[in-house]
């Protein structure tokens, strides 16, 4: 399920705190977890700025219970083959 998290607060030495929005949940990120930030300008319309964070861990929400694990890196990940092309016979004339 995709959830609107807060970020409440940056903090230099300990990371970013944020909470989800619909359960509460509160999960203290190292800055060296959060890999990217890209801006979504069409949901600004709150006065909040909207935006999705790339991590590098992957957050669970298990009943009462948040669960940080490690994500696995872009290099690790296996490539997708993609499907060769078939030569086909032309049936001669």
């Amino acid at each position: 399920m995709d959830d609107d998290w807060l970020v409440q607060e940056v903090e230099d030495k300990k990371g970013v705190r944020i909470r989800n929005i619909r359960t509460d949940h509160i999960a203290l990120l190292g800055l060296d977890q959060i890999r990217d930030y890209t801006p979504d300008p069409r949901r600004e319309f709150d006065g909040l700025r909207h935006g999705f964070l790339e991590l590098g861990v992957q957050l669970f929400l298990r009943g009462p219970d948040l669960v940080i694990e490690p994500r696995p890196s872009h290099a690790k990940r296996a490539t997708a083959k993609r499907p060769t092309a078939i030569a086909r016979k032309r049936k001669p004339r």
